[in-house]
């Protein structure tokens, strides 16, 4: 196993030129941070063998090796925090970060109180913080050709697979992944709902990274034609490719790029009611406007910030989120919306996102059994409610 990590690190550090090095003008920030990511990315692809291939054993230099990987791991992520560009300070990636690197060193804590089952556990969530980051906007593909080793062939494996050809920026590869994963599935009737995981996965891709609508209805079309879904799902997946082609079809008559069409005001309307209950099964249903919507969000912050309402851009982004029935990416909901009640209190806005986060705490803490809170959360929660009623 050793020698496959040192291997893999080697290979990986060859290939790894990605497609933001080589664009010209450049600021030194820019450069920095496409550094940062490709000794990120070393570090990653070693542990990601290590954490999938379940029959491995580590003898004592092994784990040695592996909390060093993790540190240097944790270490690169903790130094984006200081370079200062557009990218590094765009709300999502910030937040991801953060998250990232709050994993990450509980994992080494872990590590080094020799607790490596639980901390090899842990390490399958890391590649889920990759895909949510990695995909919020339209990208290239980088030009590598890394094939991922592993003796685990289970759907969550293959998914995380998946997010590491995201995390390293091989879309195009991720994509026809999570397709023929889809299609495989589909044909079994105790893992359809595993199809259906991997084709919002596919979706999502589909319009916030590749871009190309009228293919990506197309496609979804004949996945559907060719599986053996119930009709009601098959339903859902053709209402999924309508309306991939109707925005494919309005992105088209138009003159300019998709946000020169929208603004906050815009994305609100696509949203709707931003305090009503809603459904899993409407969100599932709205789920290609909902992506479309934080494509656009994330896209505008890109743009003129000086432009942007940074209290509605978090509340939209909190609320897009919440619906988006991915539950790596529908985690995000809530850190969002705190932000946006506590940068700025006793506002309509903190109010409206206090509303939504409530909706998900009171989901999150509620079981068979009633309600199962701690002190802390009773303590988050009463803040968060102060913050958000109107000033006196």
């Amino acid at each position: 196993m050793k020698k496959f990590l040192i291997l893999a690190s080697l290979v990986l550090s060859l290939n790894a030129c990605s497609i933001e090095d080589s664009k010209e003008g450049q600021s030194p920030n820019d450069l920095n941070i496409s550094h940062q990511m490709k000794k990120i990315r070393n570090s990653a692809d070693r542990l990601f063998y290590y954490t999938w291939n379940q029959d491995e054993e580590l003898n004592e230099s092994e784990k040695s090796d592996l909390v060093q990987i993790v540190s240097d791991l944790k270490n690169n992520f903790h130094k984006l925090k200081s370079i200062n560009n557009q990218q590094a300070n765009e709300t999502g990636f910030q937040l991801i970060l953060a998250d990232q690197n709050k994993l990450l060193a509980d994992i080494e804590d872990n590590l080094k109180n020799d607790k490596f089952d639980y901390a090899r556990w842990q390490l399958k969530g890391v590649t889920h913080n990759c895909f949510s980051c990695h995909s919020r906007v339209p990208s290239l593909s980088d030009k590598i050709d890394l094939n991922l080793r592993i003796n685990n062939t289970s759907f969550e494996s293959k998914l995380a697979e998946v997010e590491f050809l995201v995390a390293s920026r091989q879309f195009n590869n991720a994509e026809n992944k999570l397709y023929h994963l889809a299609q495989e599935l589909s044909s079994n009737d105790y893992r359809k709902g595993l199809a259906f995981d991997s084709i919002k996965l596919w979706i999502l891709l589909q319009l916030r990274v590749t871009d190309d609508l009228q293919e990506a209805a197309s496609n979804l079309s004949k996945l559907v034609d060719q599986s053996t879904f119930d009709e009601a799902s098959k339903a859902l997946i053709r209402h999924w490719a309508a309306e991939i082609e109707k925005l494919a079809n309005t992105q088209k008559n138009s003159q300019t790029d998709k946000t020169s069409n929208h603004n906050l005001e815009s994305v609100k309307s696509i949203l709707g009611n931003l305090t009503k209950y809603r459904s899993e099964e409407e969100n599932n249903r709205d789920l290609v406007s909902s992506i479309y919507a934080s494509s656009l969000l994330h896209q505008m912050q890109y743009e003129d910030k000086s432009k942007l309402n940074h209290q509605k851009l978090l509340a939209l982004l909190g609320v897009t989120y919440s619906r988006i029935t991915i539950p790596s990416l529908q985690a995000l909901s809530m850190p969002y919306l705190e932000q946006c009640i506590t940068i700025t209190p006793h506002t309509k806005w903190s109010k409206i996102c206090f509303i939504n986060w409530k909706s998900t705490f009171d989901f999150n803490h509620t079981g068979s059994g009633g309600e199962n809170l701690e002190n802390t959360d009773y303590e988050k929660l009463n803040k968060l409610k102060s913050l958000s009623s109107k000033s006196r």
